[in-house]
């Protein structure tokens, strides 16, 4: 249960921090490309619904292996629990989605 617990915190929190730095490189992008239009494209309540569906989309992506698709395992190496990369079927696919939309996607977008 505490490996369940310290997974979906750990991707949870990672998810949502790598999300927010790349809101953050597009909301200064607006600031460089749109300056006259930057207060009406990025204003506070934009702000609030962005960050809710940042930590929205952390938490459903984080709580998929509690949920059977794949799961959290010790790894003695990291002392720490993460996903099962080893997983096989369907279930080993959650791994490579989860790769590729939280590490490549905030990269990508933060160097445009």
């Amino acid at each position: 249960q505490f490996c369940q617990l310290s997974g979906f915190l750990d991707n949870t929190a990672f998810a949502c921090s790598s999300w927010s730095l790349a809101l953050g490189s597009i909301e200064r992008l607006f600031l460089v490309v749109f300056p006259m239009r930057h207060r009406q494209l990025m204003n506070y309540q934009r702000a609030v619904l962005l960050s809710f569906v940042i930590w929205a989309f952390s938490i459903v992506l984080s709580v998929l292996p509690i949920l059977g698709w794949n799961s959290y395992v010790y790894s003695p190496v990291t002392f720490s629990c993460g996903i099962d990369p080893s997983s096989g079927g369907i279930h080993g696919y959650y791994f490579l989605v989860y790769l590729v939309v939280v590490l490549p996607g905030p990269l990508l977008i933060s160097t445009v």
